[in-house]
């Protein structure tokens, strides 16, 4: 997959070690993937799809879908600018999309502190137990 990045040299979205990780028994335990890069915004649209093959129904409630967002710099290491934890338990996802905004909150921390918004959409599909997560866009992240 591509890889996210942030403000700075540039701002990048992750799923794993420095991307979006989907956590949970029905899938290999941490299966990263990232977005692309996006250079010098702290608003970056990101409109890219996340697709998740043969995961039952039954299984999705014991998921969670990890982002951490990173800001990139070609010359050193990604620096962490927050997370989102986006546990599928309790959340409707019967055969339609879901669009959900969450606050980028700072590692390790269970307030945010003004590190943004992501914009994601969910569908499951059911025929094909399939999970399609659409990483839409961040909006008002820091500087660093």
């Amino acid at each position: 997959m591509k890889s996210p990045q942030w403000w700075g040299s540039s701002v990048h979205l992750a799923w794993s070690s420095q991307s979006l990780f989907l956590h949970g028994s029905a899938v290999r335990e941490n299966h990263p993937m990232k977005t692309r890069v996006l250079r010098k915004t702290l608003d970056p649209a990101f409109d890219e799809t996340f697709t998740f093959y043969g995961i039952p129904y039954t299984q999705i409630q014991e998921l969670a879908l990890h982002f951490t967002i990173l800001s990139f710099d070609r010359f050193s290491r990604d620096d962490i600018i927050g997370e989102v934890l986006i546990p599928l338990s309790g959340i409707e996802l019967c055969e339609g999309k879901m669009l959900m905004n969450r606050e980028i909150i700072k590692r390790n921390v269970r307030k945010s502190s003004g590190r943004g918004e992501l914009l994601i959409s969910l569908c499951y599909q059911s025929t094909t137990n399939t999970l399609t997560v659409v990483v839409l866009k961040a909006r008002h992240l820091p500087k660093s």
